[in-house]
């Protein structure tokens, strides 16, 4: 049996961050000797016992979609300015070097968002170069900057072969765990790269960029049967609280905590801390900053208790999807049965040929 942790991502002191094990930081917090203390503040005031340090690809991604300079030149220092970014695997080794995080992921060049099989070939191939690369210079620069942090290899594949072929390009490398962005994933392929994890023996897998449900859902049974650490992250409790968006605990969907008074009169059943005692008419009048402070901490609670609640529900597949169907609306439950095929399938063929397992799960 494993663990599964939801990491807090984008956490910002002026909000009052949740206390919270897990906190997820990039190289934005190190542009300047100011936002280092910032930083080290910030994962003191939350008692952090798990940091991940990710390498902050994605930033590369946004800058070259809006036509932004972008450069890569380990001799000059990290920069990250309007309209310039200068960012290494040294650059992001030495950010951990600074503030010793638990993992560090290795710098990529993330794949864009598309299902055309075209355009993901082209990408896949345009940014191969890079991250095989990146993946080596990322591990040399922790050897030689932060050799006692533990090293995730990050994964920019869409499907099984381009996972296979970046997988035989990186033999040697010494790693702790790997760093998977979930976009572009349907939850069959999902499954299938945490087979083909699973059968290389990985130990740690961080799933990036996402708290909806059913992942969660897959990680928490994962986690219980075959791994022994699955994480995940996303700035959702974050994003919703600055907009009013209150996250309910069953089944992780959000709504304007304006339309819960005014519209549905539910009683508050939430058992978060924050909401003990409170009616959904208190919070709305909160206002203001105190409004988002009391969201963020409640929104952030409430997907780290439907994590373990899954984790505690999911001794097997018909545990999983009775407590799944018990808490989400009938017009989810097509995903809850797509979801548990998916478990069973990989559940049966764990150890078979990845080749048959993908065309059993007919992944899209």
């Amino acid at each position: 049996m494993g663990e599964i942790k939801i990491f807090c991502a984008g956490p910002e002191k002026q909000l009052n961050m949740p206390k919270t094990d897990n906190v997820l930081i990039t190289p934005d917090y190190f542009v300047s000797k100011s936002k280092i203390r910032y930083t080290v503040e910030m994962l003191k005031m939350c008692g952090a016992k798990y940091v991940l340090l990710d390498s902050g690809g994605f930033t590369i991604l946004m800058y070259e979609e809006k036509g932004k300079m972008v450069t890569f030149d380990p001799t000059k220092p990290f920069i990250k300015e309007d309209n310039l970014l200068n960012l290494s695997p040294v650059h992001v080794a030495i950010c951990a070097s600074i503030v010793k995080p638990t993992f560090m992921v290795g710098l990529d060049y993330p794949v864009i968002k598309t299902d055309d099989p075209l355009e993901q070939y082209m990408d896949y191939t345009k940014k191969l170069g890079y991250n095989l690369h990146w993946t080596w210079a990322s591990a040399e620069a922790r050897e030689k900057y932060c050799p006692d942090i533990e090293f995730f290899v990050p994964i920019q594949a869409y499907n099984l072969d381009q996972l296979q072929f970046f997988w035989k390009h990186i033999h040697g490398i010494k790693f702790d765990g790997i760093s998977l962005p979930i976009r572009n994933m349907s939850i069959e392929k999902l499954a299938l790269f945490m087979m083909f994890f699973y059968q290389q023996g990985i130990d740690k897998v961080h799933i990036l960029g996402t708290t909806k449900p059913m992942i969660i859902a897959m990680a928490a049974f994962m986690a219980k049967h075959w791994f022994p650490w699955i994480s995940l992250d996303a700035t959702t409790w974050q994003k919703m609280a600055k907009t009013g968006g209150y996250i309910n605990h069953l089944d992780l969907s959000s709504e304007y905590i304006g339309n819960v008074i005014f519209e549905n009169h539910y009683n508050n059943d939430c058992p978060c801390p924050f909401c003990k005692n409170k009616s959904f008419s208190d919070i709305y009048n909160l206002k203001g900053p105190a409004m988002t402070y009391f969201l963020g901490r409640h929104n952030f609670w409430v997907t780290e208790y439907f994590a373990k609640e899954a984790f505690n529900h999911c001794d097997d597949i018909h545990m999983l999807k009775y407590f799944l169907k018990k808490n989400f609306k009938p017009r989810r439950h097509k995903e809850i049965e797509r979801l548990c095929n998916a478990l069973t399938i990989v559940k049966n063929c764990k150890d078979d040929d990845l080749k048959v397992v993908e065309k059993l799960l007919m992944v899209p």
